[in-house]
């Protein structure tokens, strides 16, 4: 009985010597700037929620043009890439957008939204067409993914 149970410790611990490296990717928390971000502009074209990996500046600016009024930032495009995300229209100023973290794997980069959503029968909110965005640089060439995470709060009767 004691030989099988030192014989399993041994195969558990070889297993996880093995198997860990592709488990757990290296990760670190790398800088990024946000470019934009806003939950007023609206333009009269109604907009679809929108995620865009962004590697030149023509599609770049025209972006910026589309979703911000303010004066264009500078990005060296052979060093870094941008991140658009649009949440889209909302009925409501209870909605809101922001880049929680980024991540850097050993061959992608991770960007961690989060989106919030409020209940529309608080009546906390101001009734307007708002369109939460978040432009970001990201300095680095590897792939991209972004990663939602939705948020819904409720109020409380009480």
């Amino acid at each position: 009985m004691m030989q099988i149970t030192k014989r399993c410790v041994f195969i558990f611990c070889l297993m996880l010597l093995v198997l860990s490296p592709m488990t757990y990717a290296a990760k670190r928390a790398i800088p990024y700037q946000v470019l934009y971000q806003d939950s007023d502009h609206y333009s009269d074209v109604f907009a679809n929620k929108t995620i865009m990996v962004i590697r030149d500046w023509n599609s770049y600016t025209d972006a910026v043009v589309k979703h911000s009024s303010d004066e264009i930032i500078d990005v060296n495009f052979s060093e870094s890439q941008v991140v658009l995300i649009d949440m889209g229209n909302r009925p409501d100023t209870g909605y809101g957008l922001k880049v929680a973290r980024v991540l850097e794997f050993d061959d992608h980069i991770v960007v961690y939204t989060k989106f919030t959503v409020g209940s529309s029968s608080c009546g906390l909110f101001g009734q307007a067409i708002t369109n939460p965005i978040a432009i970001i640089k990201v300095d680095s060439q590897k792939e991209i993914i972004v990663r939602e995470k939705f948020k819904s709060f409720e109020c409380n009767d009480n």
